[in-house]
């Protein structure tokens, strides 16, 4: 203090220090331990709740992709980022059955149509089969009734003459 020249001093020994120091930081580093391994733990179970549902549906995706429409989507209610995964893969796998649907409907509709398109052909060659025997017949009968009639016009031109020659002596 100046005016009066005095001087006041303090000291504390180190060790003393050292005392409160440990007193303090123990129980703050306790703490940041604690507060470390309860957020690892959070980060694991998060980190969980994130990774299991999306290998889960990552797993449904590939047995969809693989064909098998059977496989049940997990997830579908859940209103977060795995539940629209969910429903899109349920979309997805909703549409690829009404394409599989699609395309049994048209194979069975192109195998009818083959099946049509044989009987079709069937029936022409039996009808071209059948109308050529009808003409081969029709031609031979057609012959047949040309070679009588030329021996109808060879009689009857016989039995003009015959008429004639019978005029002939009636008249005489």
């Amino acid at each position: 203090f100046e005016p009066w020249h005095w001087a006041v001093g303090t000291g504390i020994s180190i060790d003393d220090v050292d005392v409160i120091f440990d007193r303090v930081v123990w129980p703050f580093a306790l703490l940041a331990g604690a507060t470390l391994l309860c957020g690892i733990g959070l980060c694991y179970v998060v980190g969980r709740s994130i990774s299991r549902p999306l290998s889960l549906i990552t797993e449904r995706m590939a047995q969809l992709t693989g064909g098998d429409l059977s496989v049940e989507v997990p997830y579908l209610e859940d209103r977060h980022e795995i539940g629209h995964l969910a429903q899109a893969l349920e979309v997805f796998k909703t549409n690829r059955r009404k394409v599989d649907e699609l395309a049994a409907e048209q194979f069975a509709g192109q195998a009818a149509k083959l099946r049509r398109q044989e009987t079709i052909e069937r029936v022409i060659g039996e009808f071209q089969g059948r109308t050529t025997q009808v003409v081969e017949t029709v031609a031979r009968a057609a012959q047949s009734v040309q070679s009588h009639a030329g021996s109808l016009a060879a009689m009857a031109q016989q039995s003009r003459t015959q008429v004639d020659v019978v005029n002939q002596a009636a008249n005489d």
